[in-house]
């Protein structure tokens, strides 16, 4: 097949999905970006959102991405109204799971009002360890956060909360107030079942996906337009996608030829 056909065919394909019905059987829904050079508006990183989802019988579905321009929290809210529009009305969902969930709580709220949120707390981990580079009490501050996720119970661990802010603030009052900011956000796992716990506390599940797209894209520099990314993210959306359909842990490879073509097509 020419690179032309392959070109055209993942038009439409692109197209064809992120346009399709979403069946509305989505229990726990990841949100996140990752950021890829796109040569519009001058060659830039820009954040390109995508959603993933695990269904009531414990599938998971990579439902879309969308392009933004920034991260400003209208694109998020754009992003997560075309899902609705696509079906994902809610019926069955019981979490939002995402990076800095502040920012997508008021979308959240109007289009499934039943739905919790959960802040990804590697994220908040995350935040913390880099704004606190370079502090003599680094390690025992960043032992005793943890220990907030230790707690077994909602009770527990606002009452950790309470002594990490009393123990620490003086020590570094600006990275322990960034880090208590929205903090009770990544406990609501606590207060589901806990066959859960494992799977909501995190986006690992999304996380691992960017994983495999910077393994894939890095090689290819910027793309000339988002068209160009868009082509890429489907094919290894396509192949991710197949991989956990089967139960294969490790991602299948595209075959070389294909993916070769695919490559030389976004020019």
């Amino acid at each position: 097949m020419s690179v032309s056909r392959i070109v055209t065919w993942l038009n439409r394909s692109v197209r064809q999905w992120l346009t399709s019905p979403i069946t509305d059987d989505i229990e726990v829904l990841y949100l996140d970006g990752v950021f890829l050079r796109i040569k519009e508006r001058g060659v830039k990183k820009r954040p390109t959102l995508f959603a993933m989802g695990i269904t009531t019988d414990g599938r998971v579905k990579i439902l879309g991405f969308w392009h933004a321009w920034s991260e400003d929290a209208h694109e998020s809210q754009a992003f997560l109204q075309s899902l609705w529009q696509r079906g994902l009305k809610g019926s069955c969902l019981k979490v939002v799971v995402a990076d800095g969930a502040g920012a997508i709580s008021a979308a959240v709220a109007l289009l499934w009002p039943e739905a919790n949120i959960q802040s990804c707390l590697f994220h908040k981990m995350r935040n913390l360890v880099l704004a606190l580079k370079g502090h003599p009490l680094k390690r025992l501050i960043i032992t005793d956060a943890k220990m907030i996720w230790q707690a077994h119970s909602k009770a527990e661990a606002l009452r950790r909360i309470a002594h990490f802010r009393q123990k620490w603030h003086k020590a570094h009052p600006r990275a322990v107030r960034n880090f208590l900011r929205d903090i009770d956000l990544t406990l609501t796992y606590l207060e589901m079942p806990r066959r859960m716990w494992s799977k909501i506390r995190t986006n690992n599940p999304l996380d691992r996906f960017f994983r495999e797209i910077k393994r894939r894209v890095d090689p290819i520099g910027a793309f000339v337009d988002r068209k160009s990314a868009s082509r890429i993210l489907f094919a290894i959306a396509t192949v991710y996608q197949h991989d956990q359909l089967r139960g294969n842990d490790r991602n299948r490879e595209l075959p070389h030829a294909t993916f070769d073509k695919i490559n030389s097509a976004h020019f």
